[in-house]
């Protein structure tokens, strides 16, 4: 982990970084119940991007 942050530390201010990273879903809650919860651990922004 510590390796990521140090890579995105020396990319230049300004510029867009895709950090993707696994979801793990509670086995009781949607997907949609999973992304609110998300956001209520102060995630303030949250983008989803599916691909077909």
């Amino acid at each position: 982990m510590a390796d990521v942050v140090d890579y995105i530390k020396t990319i230049p201010q300004g510029a867009k970084v895709l950090l993707l990273a696994p979801l793990h879903f509670h086995k009781a809650r949607s997907l949609k119940e999973e992304l609110n919860v998300l956001l209520q651990r102060d995630l303030t922004e949250l983008f989803l991007v599916v691909i077909c």
